[in-house]
């Protein structure tokens, strides 16, 4: 979907814990999927561990809470403008980028490693919406295996 926001523009994250580059796929209602290329740069390679590089699990944690943050925003611009109207999106996201918290992680399994020149897919799957309360499960997954999942809960400012 050409027409969607980049992760940046809605989240109040900034290099390097912004762990997501690009949204692939949103649905409304249902999902979004978004990626994440993991240079071998990146700082959180450097300390964990030096001779034998791996991405921290908590990262992995962190990638799925901003999915899911993202995707709370996107149905919140949907609620507002019925994703219709490019110049109403682009307003939204100058105006009313909106802060949220991590409340909660459940049952979040690491099922393999991730590594430098890796390139995580995040997708999350609305699970329960109340109020300004959201739980998501997601996958991440790297060449199409499954390296992480679980369901994590934000909550999303008012406007």
């Amino acid at each position: 979907m050409s027409n969607l926001p980049k992760p940046s523009d809605l989240l109040l994250h900034g290099e390097p814990i912004l762990m997501l580059d690009s949204i692939v796929e949103y649905k409304p209602g249902i999902s979004l999927t978004a990626e994440k290329f993991l240079n071998p740069d990146n700082s959180f390679f450097k300390g964990h561990f030096p001779n034998n590089p791996i991405f921290p699990g908590v990262m992995l944690i962190e990638s799925l809470f901003q999915t899911c943050g993202v995707f709370l925003r996107l149905e919140r611009m949907n609620l507002k403008d019925n994703c219709n109207h490019e110049t109403a999106k682009k307003e939204f996201i100058k105006k009313d980028v909106v802060e949220g918290r991590a409340i909660k992680v459940e049952k979040f399994y690491f099922r393999k490693e991730v590594f430098p020149n890796d390139k995580l897919e995040i997708t999350v799957n609305i699970v329960q919406k109340i109020m300004n309360f959201g739980a998501c499960k997601g996958v991440i997954k790297v060449n199409n295996q499954i390296v992480a999942d679980g369901i994590v809960h934000v909550y999303i400012n008012p406007d």
